[in-house]
C-alpha cells in the first residue's frame, strides 16, 4: 500500500491547498533529515541563500507557457514567469522585444513560379517554427522581456546595461569590444530577476539546470507536470541540480507513454503516493 502523501512544509501556501482540493490529502510529518547536496566539480555559481522559490517544469516550451497562465490565474499576486535557456535569455538581453524572424519573399520577383512561392511557404513556416522554439521575445512573461521592462522603469541602477543594450543596436562593433563587460552586465540583471523578483519559473529541464548553473537560484519546490512525457535523463537533471528540493510529480499513466515509462515504474515500485480526483486542469 502507497504511503500517505507528504507535501514539504516549504511548499507555498496555494501548492498545499491545491493538494488537498484534489486528493485524499492527509499531512504527515517529516523528519528532520536534510539530504547533503552532491559535491559538484566546477559549479559556475555558488548557491545563494534566498527565501522559498517554485519551478514548474515541463518537457516542452509550449507547455511551460500553458502552465504560466493557468498559474497566473490561480494566484494572481505571485510573480510567474517563463523562462527558456540560458542562450537564449541572453541573446534576447540585446535584441528589440518586437525582433520578428527573417522570413524569405518572392514579392517583385516576376520570375517566381508557383512552385517557388509554395517552396517559400514552406521554408518561412519552419524558419517561424524554429524561431518560436528558440527566441525568447514571445512577450513581458518572459524572463528576459520581463527584465528589459525593470531595466528601463529604474534606469539609474541599471544604467550600464542600458547602455550596452543601445551601444549593440547602434555600434555594434564597439559593442563586440566590451563583449564580456556587457554580458556580465546583462548577466547581473537576469540574476536579480530570478533571485530577488520572480517566485514561480516555468521552463524545460535544460533551462531549469542552466539557470541554476549561471545564477546560482535555489528552488525549494519542483514540480514536474506530465512527468509521463519526461525521460529518466531529463528528471535526472531536475534532481541532480536541486538537490534539496520537494518534488512533486504530475502525470497520466494511462496515457500514451515511454515503455517503461518513469511513471509506470514509480506505480510498480509502491512510490506513487495519491492520485487526483479529477483532472487538475479543468479545476
Amino acid at each position: 500500500m502507497a504511503s500517505r502523501p507528504v507535501v514539504s512544509a516549504s511548499a507555498p501556501a496555494w501548492i498545499k491547498g491545491w493538494a488537498k482540493e484534489n486528493t485524499d490529502f492527509t499531512p504527515v510529518g517529516l523528519n528532520d533529515y536534510v539530504p547533503p547536496a552532491p559535491q559538484l566539480e566546477d559549479e559556475p555559481v555558488e548557491p545563494v541563500a534566498r527565501t522559498a522559490r517554485v519551478a514548474w517544469v515541463a518537457a516542452e516550451d509550449r507547455l511551460c507557457d500553458n502552465a504560466k497562465v493557468r498559474l497566473s490565474a490561480k494566484a494572481p499576486e505571485t510573480l510567474t514567469l517563463s523562462a527558456r535557456t540560458w542562450k537564449c535569455e541572453m541573446d534576447n538581453m540585446f535584441s528589440p522585444s518586437d525582433r520578428e524572424p527573417d522570413l524569405v519573399s518572392t514579392d517583385g520577383n516576376p520570375h517566381a513560379t508557383r512552385q517557388d512561392k509554395r517552396l517559400t511557404e514552406h521554408v518561412n513556416d519552419q524558419t517561424r517554427t524554429q524561431f518560436e522554439k528558440r527566441s525568447a521575445s514571445r512577450g513581458a512573461t518572459i524572463i528576459s522581456e520581463f527584465a528589459k521592462q525593470l531595466a528601463q522603469t529604474n534606469p539609474d541602477e541599471w544604467a550600464d546595461y542600458l547602455h550596452a543594450y543601445r551601444q549593440k543596436l547602434h555600434d555594434p562593433e564597439m559593442f563586440d569590444l566590451n563583449h564580456v563587460r556587457n554580458n556580465q552586465f546583462a548577466r547581473d540583471l537576469l540574476s536579480h530577476v530570478l533571485i530577488d523578483k520572480v517566485k514561480i519559473v516555468c521552463c524545460t529541464p535544460i533551462a531549469l539546470e542552466q539557470i541554476v548553473s549561471h545564477t546560482g537560484l535555489q528552488v525549494d519546490f519542483v514540480i514536474i507536470d506530465d512527468a509521463h512525457l519526461m525521460t529518466d535523463a531529463m528528471t535526472a537533471v531536475v534532481m541532480s541540480k536541486c538537490p534539496r528540493a520537494s518534488l512533486l510529480l504530475v502525470g497520466d499513466t494511462k496515457s500514451p507513454q515511454r515503455v517503461p515509462s518513469l511513471l509506470e515504474r514509480m506505480e510498480n515500485a509502491g512510490a506513487i503516493t495519491h492520485h487526483l480526483k479529477s483532472d487538475y486542469r479543468s479545476g
